[in-house]
């Protein structure tokens, strides 16, 4: 968790210090503005309307929910935390057989102007295991492009 850079805007479950004591504990840092070394942008209640917001967007940043980022900090390095979310006014949800995550194992650039809002295309990411780059790299295993050309895809097609 030492390569993460956090910043995060809006209203969180837990106080400001609470969340950065997480985040440090966890091994990440803590950003007070999103810059190109931000890796992660967590977005609380009313985080979607700020400038961090607008910055992370407009660099690429992987945009979470404060739930999806708890996710990220608890999973192991190689691959997606187990949800314990639960069902039926708070039963446990039936376990069921494991299996890998749809995404394990993907690193994926999203790249120009798509459908649906890149928050929610980094969410549905996540969600099945994968992890989201703000640029292509020698990491990133899949890009995920509009139809109209991007330097994204001009990049992943220059390194095959």
């Amino acid at each position: 968790m030492s390569s993460l850079a956090v910043a995060f805007a809006g209203t969180l479950s837990v106080s400001r210090e609470d969340f950065e004591k997480l985040l440090t504990q966890s091994g990440a840092s803590v950003c007070q503005r999103v810059t190109s070394k931000t890796t992660h942008f967590v977005c609380g209640t009313g985080g979607e309307k700020t400038a961090k917001h607008l910055e992370a967007k407009r660099l690429g940043i992987a945009i979470l929910l404060e739930d999806d980022f708890r996710n990220v900090l608890k999973a192991p390095a190689s691959g997606a935390a187990a949800s314990s979310r639960t069902q039926n006014g708070g039963a446990p949800a039936a376990k069921k057989k494991k299996t890998s995550p749809p995404l394990e194992g993907m690193t994926i650039c999203i790249s120009g102007k798509l459908s649906q809002p890149k928050a929610d295309i980094t969410k549905k990411i996540t969600d099945g295991g994968g992890q989201v780059c703000a640029s292509v790299t020698k990491a990133c295993t899949h890009l995920l492009a509009s139809g109209a050309p991007t330097a994204a895809a001009a990049a992943a097609a220059a390194r095959g």
